[in-house]
């Protein structure tokens, strides 16, 4: 992140602009995952995209993970790196239990 604020023409990136970046940097490679193990075809052909319920649990899910992005800027914005990475690697913690259960 420090690489690319001074890459910006203000020197600032706020949550925003550090959520679009973090986003518009992993579509490539989503890209071209898709098309290289032919997902698309998949998606295409399978029933369930019919289905209203599907669309409406797609759509909160992309909310839910748009928050969550939000947030774990917002956690680094106020903390710093060293801080978020060790909160990331206890956070693993409770969620291999519950994985377990």
């Amino acid at each position: 992140m420090d690489k690319a604020k001074r890459t910006t023409k203000s020197g600032n990136l706020n949550e925003v602009s550090m959520v679009l970046l973090n986003n518009l940097l992993s579509l490539p490679f989503a890209i071209f995952l898709i098309f290289i193990l032919n997902e698309w075809e998949y998606v295409i052909n399978v029933g369930v995209i019919k289905l209203p319920m599907f669309w409406v649990v797609a759509t909160a899910s992309g909310f839910l993970g748009l928050a969550i992005s939000f947030t774990s800027m917002w956690f680094l914005h106020q903390t710093g790196p060293t801080t978020y990475s060790l909160v990331r690697s206890l956070n693993k913690i409770p969620i291999s239990i519950a994985g377990i259960v």
